[in-house]
């Protein structure tokens, strides 16, 4: 039987040798962070395991963007943020606290001011009940026990947008000139937009989104992965 995480657990830009694996809310949760071993670029991604109650926990991912400087620290604010707003046993101020604590990092990494980005895939598990939340292109995806896919979000990108509105399929995505370009991350000095439940990419509540029978997977932040799906 894996750990029971009880305590907010942060993994900042970790060369991680195995998986870490820890009991959460109605489930379990494994967590490997590190670089790419075809390049001496260190890890600019950061990541959160956020318990609330017993049925309750936040799981966040960060991914520095490398083609701007201060990556990783962009990773890293947005990180902390989310995890010093979150109060653990307040469930029912969560959405709030998310939302406060991305507004926080932008501002943080705004202030900076080294063109500093980062995206963010984070996910709230109430028993069966997911609600994501994401800016930037990374991905969160629900799959059932067979691997079906119920929920994937799109990628705040012109690529994105574009397979979603038809004008794309994910082999023209792949090979698109513009399929690393992100249109919406914490950096900029504005409102950023945040994709919550299943609703498009603006600051609105957002939808719950029923998850349905155990056994079902949660994945965030799949950089990488996405092109294989």
């Amino acid at each position: 039987m894996p750990e029971v995480c009880q305590e907010p657990k942060v993994y900042l830009c970790q060369q991680m040798a195995n998986v870490a694996v820890y009991q959460m809310a109605a489930g379990q949760v494994a967590v490997y962070s590190r670089g790419n071993p075809h390049h001496q670029t260190p890890n600019e991604d950061a990541a959160a395991l956020i318990p609330l109650d017993a049925h309750c926990c936040i799981l966040a991912v960060a991914d520095g963007m490398g083609g701007n400087r201060a990556g990783k620290q962009a990773s890293r604010i947005v990180i902390e943020a989310v995890a010093s707003t979150v109060q653990p046993g307040a469930v029912e101020l969560v959405h709030a606290e998310i939302l406060n604590g991305i507004e926080q990092a932008n501002r943080s990494i705004c202030d900076l001011e080294l063109g500093a980005a980062t995206t963010l895939a984070l996910v709230q598990i109430q028993g069966h009940t997911v609600r994501p939340y994401h800016v930037g292109d990374s991905m969160i995806l629900v799959t059932g026990q067979r691997g079906k896919v119920k929920l994937q979000t799109v990628s705040h990108s012109p690529v994105g947008y574009a397979v979603e509105a038809g004008l794309l399929d994910e082999h023209g995505a792949i090979t698109h000139s513009d399929r690393h370009v992100v249109s919406n991350v914490p950096r900029l000095p504005r409102l950023i937009r945040v994709a919550s439940g299943l609703r498009p990419p603006r600051m609105v509540a957002g939808r719950d989104w029923r998850a349905g029978h155990p056994g079902g997977r949660v994945l965030s932040d799949l950089q990488g992965l996405d092109m294989a799906l």
